[in-house]
């Protein structure tokens, strides 16, 4: 099988190219704020996170390095839209979380960014987002256990 026929190399491809447009409608529910897009990223990973993260932790789970993270998690701290709190297993790693400030924050920009996918998509739609979201999940797992495997 070449490369050109190789379902997970085609959805790769298209993920990539799905991201690329997807950020005009990140651009649009954003757009009047003063947060970058990463900053948002940020934001959104840390509100939705069950537990405190660190900064390392974000720049895994987005895919930008520690250092690019970390300007951002330094400007969500200077609005109070995260707060950091010591971390018991590193001195010099704090756990971030979201203010209260910052998840109202979150919720006012994705409520717009609700309403901008809800005009875009028809129930019909929505339907097959969450089925590929389900199965999307499921291949991330597999290719995580594998790069597990692999540093092992």
């Amino acid at each position: 099988m070449s490369i050109k026929d190789n379902p997970l190399v085609a959805l790769i491809e298209e993920s990539i190219r799905l991201k690329d447009s997807a950020q005009f409608i990140l651009t649009d529910a954003v757009g009047s704020t003063s947060l970058t897009r990463l900053e948002r990223l940020v934001l959104i990973m840390i509100s939705e996170s069950d537990a405190p993260m660190t900064a390392s932790q974000v720049s895994r789970h987005v895919g930008h390095p520690r250092q690019v993270v970390q300007r951002a998690v330094n400007r969500l701290l200077e609005l109070q839209l995260i707060d950091k709190q010591p971390n018991p297993d590193h001195k010099t790693s704090p756990l971030l979380s979201a203010t209260n400030k910052g998840k109202e924050f979150e919720n006012q920009l994705g409520g717009k960014l609700v309403n901008i996918v809800d005009s875009l998509l028809t129930e019909s739609d929505l339907k097959m987002c969450q089925r590929m979201l389900k199965d999307i999940k499921k291949l991330r797992r597999i290719i995580e256990d594998f790069e597990k495997q692999q540093q092992e």
